[in-house]
């Protein structure tokens, strides 16, 4: 079975998951195609449902076209088997950087077959767990501008970019940034009166030197001060006593809402993912407290193959299964980065499959909690795959 996290974390989970229920009908699956609603499972019945969770990117789709068989695959779950049964399923996936629904919509598109709103799951979605901790807190946001409409649309109620940031002192990165050439718009809050409180990095930054550059001043700040400056080797040394005497430690919070260091797209090889953007913001972190060691202080990990993003999905998908989450059986991530989905799936009780249509390629090395329970050519053998070990091709 899946492994969740602390009882505390779980129920700030449950509780920020309402916000995906708000305005919708008493059942967030009404009215969602009958492929998503787990009707195969029986009241009162001790047989558990399957269900799916498909990353994207490089399994449904490569390059920004459907990939072949993918509409096949997911047609299959929403009753075109033997059986006629339907079998939930979600979209489990790293990319980000525009809404729930913008993503649902393209891939509807790609696909011609729908996928609703709720039935996407992207990187920085279970950040909205986050919001009962945050809701008030000035919070920086890293990533593509649209992060920060999608941010408000989360229940954050300030948010900050770090165009923003840079706008209020030019000085921080003096450096041109996309958008200078317009006329500079004045910033929405004064930072000299107004710290901020968390750090989300919710998808690829744009500028990885602007981002790094604020990352650094706030973690070396003074509670989210950015007009102050701790000295960086004091910072280290608190960070790795048990306790520290100064109160403006340990840094402000640092969320990342993934940690791919590679994804596929039409290019032939893989492309640097947020993980890529991690790993320099690591290197930067370990010079400037001079310690090659140091670990980034990171306060939560989001993002396959974290912990939290898995019991996050697996409370989606209970919310589409009749008896909810102790009604889902198998949950079967199909995924093409041994990385991050098959060792996600493992790590989180789950089965893994992995698929040759993006980031892994014949021959490439699974040991460890890299190994899938199997590997196939494409989703469709992947879906095939698990209705026969289900009996639903029987």
């Amino acid at each position: 079975m899946p492994r969740f996290v602390s009882t505390a974390t779980a129920a700030a989970s449950r509780q920020a998951h309402s916000y995906l229920l708000a305005g919708t009908p008493a059942s967030r699956f009404a009215a969602l195609p009958a492929g998503c609603r787990g009707k195969a499972t029986l009241s009162g019945s001790n047989v558990k449902t399957p269900a799916f969770a498909f990353d994207m990117d490089g399994v449904l789709i490569r390059g920004g076209k459907a990939l072949p068989n993918a509409r096949r695959a997911l047609e299959k779950l929403r009753g075109d088997n033997p059986q006629n049964k339907e079998i939930p399923f979600i979209v489990l996936t790293n990319s980000g950087g525009e809404s729930e629904a913008s993503k649902a919509e393209k891939l509807s598109r790609k696909l011609g077959l729908k996928i609703d709103e709720s039935q996407f799951i992207i990187s920085s979605t279970p950040m909205r767990t986050l919001v009962p901790k945050h809701r008030n807190d000035l919070v920086h946001v890293v990533g593509p501008h649209a992060c920060k409409a999608l941010a408000q649309k989360y229940g954050f109620k300030n948010v900050l970019t770090s165009r923003e940031i840079r706008d209020w002192n030019r000085h921080a990165w003096p450096f041109h940034v996309r958008g200078d050439e317009h006329p500079q718009e004045p910033a929405p809050h004064d930072l000299a009166n107004t710290p901020v409180g968390a750090i989300l990095i919710m998808h690829d930054p744009p500028d990885w030197g602007l981002d790094i550059q604020l990352i650094m001043d706030l973690l070396l700040s003074h509670r989210g001060d950015v007009t102050t400056r701790r000295n960086p080797l004091s910072v280290a040394e608190s960070l790795s006593s048990s306790s520290s005497s100064d109160p403006g430690l340990p840094p402000i919070p640092l969320y990342s809402s993934n940690a791919d260091f590679l994804w596929a797209n039409e290019h032939p090889h893989p492309r640097l993912g947020q993980g890529g953007f991690l790993a320099a913001l690591r290197g930067v972190w370990a010079q400037m407290v001079d310690d090659p060691a140091a670990q980034l202080p990171i306060t939560t990990q989001f993002g396959k193959p974290s912990a939290p993003t898995y019991d996050y999905a697996k409370r989606v998908l209970g919310d589409g299964v009749v008896g909810g989450v102790d009604a889902v059986g198998d949950v079967y991530m199909i995924g093409d980065n041994p990385e991050s989905d098959i060792r996600g799936a493992n790590a989180n009780g789950w089965v893994g499959v992995l698929v040759e249509t993006g980031v892994y390629k014949h021959g490439d090395a699974l040991d460890g909690g890299r190994k899938p329970a199997v590997v196939v050519k494409d989703v469709e053998a992947a879906v095939d795959w698990v209705l026969e070990k289900e009996g639903v091709l029987n």
